[in-house]
């Protein structure tokens, strides 16, 4: 059985940051004020 090698291994938090920028930057903080009302919906 052969070793898969890990490459480019990213956290959630590096894929938003380069998404959508460092927080506190004017996208970031409109992203992350659509998800807080997506996140309240799915929780109701």
């Amino acid at each position: 059985m052969k070793k898969q090698k890990t490459k480019n291994i990213k956290t959630l938090t590096e894929l938003i940051d380069q998404k959508y920028g460092k927080r506190g930057t004017k996208k970031r903080e409109k992203w992350e004020k659509g998800f807080k009302k997506f996140k309240l919906s799915v929780q109701l």
